[in-house]
């Protein structure tokens, strides 16, 4: 009985050490230089959500727009272009440039396989007033490019718009523009 209480425990401590994550990398443990996108996000999705405000969400695709008002928003949900574009990575630390004024950080790349080229973020003292994300993909058959834009007032985003366009080669060009915007 007693070595099958061996093997059990010897077993037991070889599974529990493979759950064990391993350690961080030099690079992982670097603190990053980027704008916590996601957190930042979640952060205003959780305070829209709480206050349940209205939202007018106007959408024009060629030319033609509808325009419908929701008394409630996902906004996890709406905003979930802007969560992948975080660009708060590890293995892209060297992959954008960092320009900071006092009023303005952009993380920039030259960087052709990289899908968002721009993160802007515009500040209005010590409040975020703006963040704009350029997005950009290309294959042969596909093109894609669209502008997100996340306006604040009070440190609550009042506004999110997207533009762009989408190319395939068989198709039209489809242009939109989606506006969402928070009714006070």
């Amino acid at each position: 009985m007693e070595k099958y209480y061996f093997i059990f425990v010897s077993i037991l401590f070889v599974f529990l050490q493979a759950c064990v994550p391993p350690p961080k990398t030099e690079l992982e443990n670097r603190d990053s230089p980027f704008f916590d996108l996601k957190a930042f996000v979640k952060e205003q999705s959780e305070l829209l959500e709480s206050q349940n405000k209205k939202v007018h969400k106007t959408l024009t695709i060629h030319g033609e727009t509808e325009q419908t008002t929701l008394e409630k928003m996902d906004w996890n949900k709406e905003l979930i272009l802007i969560v992948e574009s975080d660009i708060n990575k590890a293995v892209l630390y060297d992959v954008y440039q960092v320009d900071s004024t006092e009023s303005k950080i952009s993380y920039t790349t030259k960087d052709k396989m990289q899908k968002v080229k721009e993160i802007t973020i515009s500040k209005s003292g010590e409040e975020i007033s703006q963040i704009e994300v350029k997005f950009e993909e290309q294959n042969l058959i596909y093109h894609s490019a669209r502008q997100m834009t996340l306006a604040l007032k009070e440190g609550l985003i009042n506004e999110f718009t997207i533009i762009g366009y989408q190319k395939v080669v068989t198709d039209d060009t489809l242009q939109y523009k989606l506006v969402d915007k928070v009714i006070e």
